[in-house]
């Protein structure tokens, strides 16, 4: 994965982690793949659906089941706003995670 997607990452498979009714429906999903094209700067992000999670990559391959394309604009509002909602528990995650090592 690309370091810079490790926090999307994190935050997307958190925020997963505290609705068990959508990370129940993602198992129908469980290996599919959906390529997301961010237009402008011509950045295409994998996301794969393993065992209720969401593996992010960035990828030159056209292999995916769904392939979408987002403006940049929309791509890092929706990044953001999920950010900024999960903050507190991803503080509080990120230090317990911490604590226990």
């Amino acid at each position: 994965m690309s370091s810079f997607l490790k926090p999307f990452e994190f935050v997307l498979n958190t925020a997963l982690a505290q609705d068990p009714e959508t990370k129940e429906k993602l198992e129908q999903f469980d290996g599919r793949r959906i390529a997301i094209n961010v237009s402008d700067i011509e950045l295409t992000i994998l996301a794969v659906f393993d065992q209720q999670k969401i593996q992010l990559s960035t990828s030159d391959s056209n292999e995916s089941d769904l392939s979408i394309r987002v403006h940049p604009s929309i791509f890092l509002k929706s990044v953001v706003n999920l950010t900024r909602y999960f903050l507190p528990q991803l503080k509080f995650t990120a230090m317990c995670n911490l604590l226990s090592n």
